[in-house]
């Protein structure tokens, strides 16, 4: 009895001095004192109100994106992600896990009074691919590695290849809505079976997957798809479907569909119109007008992005059809042809 009450005694000892160990140990964890901490802007450039934006920058209100950074830890003022309204309240300070680039940064950071990061659209935000300094009311910016440059147009033609960063501009925010785009099927996306089998049918793209092989088919599909959205001259319709044979003609011949990977990745690219897979943005600038191929660009984008969304939700929803069609032998969304094959010729066009 006296052995039992001994272990018993024994037993609770060691869990009241585990109780005391961990509640030590969470008692004296000390927290992070943010007054050794420096705090560096997160800044997106716009054209106009720049030099407004940046002063704002170090004001470091509520409304801000901001890093707080220092040699052992990097924290983050929240940056609102997500789309929900609750994320835009309540903004916290949180632990940064995994910040990009910042780490090819710190050196500079701990010498400078005002340095912040800069991006050239919200796309690029948090990537921390270029920081700006300001010492006795001049800029001076850094790229990742370790790149100085004295002046705005200097930094706009390493990164652009141009320096007056106004001529990008536009490029740059035409790149960001279609990115936006693709980011968000809620803009885009079908409804039902009929509707995705309804946009796929009519897109010039999949019209070409359908039918690889037939080259007119593809360049008169291009140019009705061009056809929605502007009304061209007979002549530049004639030129036009002279570059796009010309482009045709040194392409491999294509005889099969494209595994699932591979029609994705060219339906949802954004920096390029695809012609048989191929970029004609080039074709495409040097025939039309400024004003018709802007127009083009961003439509077409569109067209593909709804193209991306129906296709995914389709292949899907046919998920049991493919697989008793094959045996079972077939994985949906991987790098097989058979899925497309199946959609293709039995469900879009069949």
């Amino acid at each position: 009895m006296t052995g039992q009450s001994n272990g018993a005694m024994k037993t609770r000892l060691i869990i009241l001095l585990a109780i005391c160990f961990v509640g030590f140990g969470c008692t004296h964890k000390k927290a992070e004192d943010f007054s050794k901490f420096k705090k560096v802007p997160i800044l997106v450039y716009t054209p106009g109100n720049f030099n407004t934006l940046l002063n704002d920058a170090f004001k470091f209100t509520e409304t801000q994106d901001y890093y707080l950074i220092a040699d052992w830890n990097v924290y983050s003022h929240d940056m609102r992600y997500g789309n929900l309204p609750s994320r835009y309240q309540n903004r916290l300070v949180y632990r940064n896990k995994n910040p990009v680039n910042i780490d090819k940064f710190i050196g500079i950071i701990n010498k400078s009074d005002s340095c912040f990061f800069l991006s050239f659209t919200e796309v690029d935000k948090f990537n921390n691919e270029i920081l700006g300094v300001i010492k006795n009311g001049n800029l001076t910016f850094y790229d990742t590695k370790g790149n100085r440059f004295e002046r705005f147009g200097d930094l706009a033609l390493h990164v652009f290849g141009r320096e007056n960063i106004s001529d990008v501009y536009k490029e740059l925010m035409d790149n960001y809505a279609k990115t936006l785009i693709f980011r968000n099927s809620d803009l885009v996306k079908t409804y039902s079976i009929d509707e995705a089998i309804t946009v796929l049918r009519g897109n010039y793209m999949f019209k070409y997957y359908n039918d690889p092989t037939n080259i007119d088919s593809a360049i008169d599909n291009f140019i009705a798809a061009i056809g929605r959205y502007v009304k061209l001259p007979e002549e530049k319709i004639l030129k036009l479907k002279y570059r796009l044979r010309s482009v045709a003609a040194g392409l491999p011949k294509k005889t099969k569909i494209p595994d699932t990977i591979d029609l994705l990745q060219v339906v949802a690219r954004i920096d390029f119109t695809p012609f048989m897979t191929t970029d004609v943005n080039d074709i495409l600038k040097d025939i039309l007008s400024e004003q018709d191929y802007d127009k083009i660009s961003l439509a077409m984008s569109i067209d593909r992005a709804k193209a991306y969304f129906a296709y995914k939700p389709l292949l899907y929803a046919k998920k049991k059809e493919i697989e008793n069609y094959y045996g079972g032998d077939v994985v949906i969304g991987a790098s097989s042809t058979m899925e497309n094959d199946y959609l293709l010729k039995k469900v879009i066009f069949p």
